[in-house]
């Protein structure tokens, strides 16, 4: 008897190509996608905190889209595109972008605080600086 490729015996007319692993392969579009589920009415939230008026126009302004798209957004009638994904990651940071996240990874949601942390110092110094020059102009007069 010769040595089989496959312990499970020959591959038959009729059956599919097992994969390397012989367990069967995931489709795609599946929903496990391991934390990646973004929520964009979270990201319309967040927006809405960061401009209590006229949020979708400041929205626009910062990304360089269309008002009219980012209405939508806002109403729920569509959510931004993959091609805005960058540019929200530039613009409001990785805590913005995870935390519309339904399930982050672990990983994310540490880089997610350190990247809150290191805005809120940078904030933080940008205030100390005001209130040094303020300081010495009090001290100067």
């Amino acid at each position: 008897m010769t040595a089989s490729l496959f312990p499970t015996g020959p591959i038959g007319p009729s059956s599919s190509m097992p994969t390397a692993s012989r367990k069967t392969m995931r489709k795609s579009g599946c929903d496990d996608t391991q934390g990646w589920v973004i929520k964009p009415h979270r990201w319309v939230e967040q927006w809405r905190e960061l401009y209590p008026s006229k949020a979708a126009q400041c929205v626009a302004t910062d990304l360089g889209a269309p008002l009219r798209t980012v209405e939508k957004w806002f109403s729920g009638e569509s959510k931004p595109s993959f091609e805005y994904w960058g540019p929200i990651l530039n613009r409001y940071g990785l805590a913005f972008v995870v935390g519309a996240m339904s399930a982050p990874l672990p990983y994310l949601d540490d880089l997610a605080r350190e990247d809150r942390k290191r805005r809120l110092l940078a904030e933080r110094q940008a205030i100390d600086v005001m209130l040094a020059e303020d300081w010495q102009r009090r001290v100067g007069s």
